[in-house]
């Protein structure tokens, strides 16, 4: 994999490189031809700033002049075979899938699920959240004892659900549905505000986040010397965290109301008994935390909104396929796409 290394270093070269402009795909051949005439170089194509001039440059190249045959997927094109690489390169963090219960997370993973099996991408690839290990742990349904007595099982179920989100991190996938940051400023946050979790309680899964996705360096005393306020440097921490890395936050924006609809249509058992009020709250939060920005938020923002009707979630997810790949890039957080709109920042919310 001499080559693919070759690709990666040049790739980390030029986005370190200040003031890297892109360059014509004509200059690009030139530059991997010389490196190829030099004696002891290593055969691989120069750096690419989008996915069109790696595909017109793999285009008009031949497969054994720019990364070896046992590089390239077999039976892949070679549009597919590049989008793996580059993707590699844009994307070295999680992408988290973010939204409200029915927003259309499902349809949204299974869809880049397909895309990135397509381009080749190893596994692990896409994961959902690992509810089956919520509906049976050792024999017990967790997940349906909260929905029934949440004020009794809160405490339990959020405990456990920040292991398994954590085991998921540490997996490293592209993308996974929610997050260890959503299980606490949406999930925990609404039980306590709900008065499901006492305020120790409260408190002490407060303090178990923090300290994983700090990577343990959640003590505020090793930054004494920076001129904030303990708030402020708590904040400036779980935005920059140490023990996940994520590249990008994607927010599925629904109201309530079409959330209630397809939660009633897809029947699940265990959200039989889910009122309105519990879903009007749980958007307010999403809504504080990734659009308002209330709670930390640790990555780049792209909000879809996904009131259209759900045979159409299709048709909006493949306008963020650019982003996802990173042939476009977030220029402002947060970013709404809809299907009214091609593209739009997102203000005034």
């Amino acid at each position: 994999m001499s080559s693919l290394r070759h690709i990666q270093d040049q790739g980390l070269q030029s986005r370190a490189s200040p003031g890297h402009e892109p360059q014509r795909v004509s200059s690009l051949g030139a530059r991997a031809n010389a490196a190829r005439a030099e004696p002891g170089s290593q055969v691989g194509p120069p750096p690419f700033e989008n996915f069109k001039l790696a595909h017109d440059y793999y285009a008009s190249a031949s497969p054994e002049s720019i990364i070896s045959k046992k590089d390239i997927m077999d039976g892949l094109p070679r549009w597919k075979a590049w989008a793996q690489i580059c993707m590699n390169l844009a994307r070295t963090g999680t992408i988290c899938v973010e939204g409200n219960i029915g927003c259309g997370k499902t349809t949204f993973l299974n869809f880049f699920r397909q895309r990135f099996q397509a381009a080749g991408e190893p596994v692990p690839g896409v994961i959902a959240e690992p509810v089956e290990k919520w509906r049976n742990v050792e024999g017990e349904n967790l997940f349906q004892y909260l929905y029934k007595d949440p004020a009794r099982y809160s405490l339990a179920f959020q405990t456990y659900v920040q292991l398994t989100m954590m085991k998921l991190h540490m997996k490293r996938p592209k993308m996974m549905e929610r997050s260890i940051y959503s299980a606490r400023y949406c999930f925990v946050e609404n039980l306590y505000r709900l008065n499901y979790l006492s305020r120790l309680e409260y408190v002490i899964l407060d303090k178990w986040f923090k300290h994983l996705v700090t990577d343990g360096q959640d003590e505020l005393g090793l930054l004494k010397d920076i001129d904030l306020t303990e708030k402020e440097t708590e904040y400036d921490m779980l935005t920059r965290p140490k023990g996940i890395d994520l590249d990008m936050i994607i927010y599925l924006r629904c109201s309530p109301s079409r959330v209630i609809e397809r939660i009633k249509a897809r029947s699940r058992a265990e959200e039989k008994d889910i009122s309105i009020g519990y879903i009007q709250s749980l958007h307010e939060l999403h809504e504080d935390w990734l659009v308002k920005q209330k709670f930390p938020v640790p990555a780049p923002v792209l909000v879809l909104d996904t009131n259209c009707h759900q045979s159409s979630l299709v048709r909006l997810y493949e306008k963020a396929e650019p982003y996802i790949w990173g042939e476009m890039k977030l220029t402002e957080s947060p970013t709404i796409i809809s299907l009214d709109d091609e593209a739009s920042i997102l203000r005034n919310f």
